[in-house]
């Protein structure tokens, strides 16, 4: 494990942009959302946590039907940064 100082909104939007075409090719709106004024900096692993919200993201396009909704959400939440992935 290697954390860095990242960007959460930063990293959010990367991946909404990585996962846009497979949402779009599938007939799926994705949709970002961060709810912060700042960008949320955190000390993580960029691969690992990069990884853990793919697997989500991924999987939320692989399931939900054509037409469906996958919403992506991050704020800071205290000291803590929270994202979650609903589909």
């Amino acid at each position: 494990v290697d954390p860095v100082p990242l960007g959460a909104r930063r990293l959010l939007r990367e991946l909404a942009d990585e996962f846009q075409p497979l949402a779009a090719a599938r007939g799926l709106t994705l949709a970002v959302e961060w709810t912060d004024a700042e960008d949320g900096t955190m000390l993580a692993d960029r691969e690992r946590i990069g990884q853990v919200i793919s697997n989500l993201v991924g999987n939320a396009l692989k399931f939900t039907p054509a037409g469906g909704l996958v919403e992506v959400k991050g704020a800071r939440d205290g000291a803590w940064i929270r994202m979650s992935v609903r589909d």
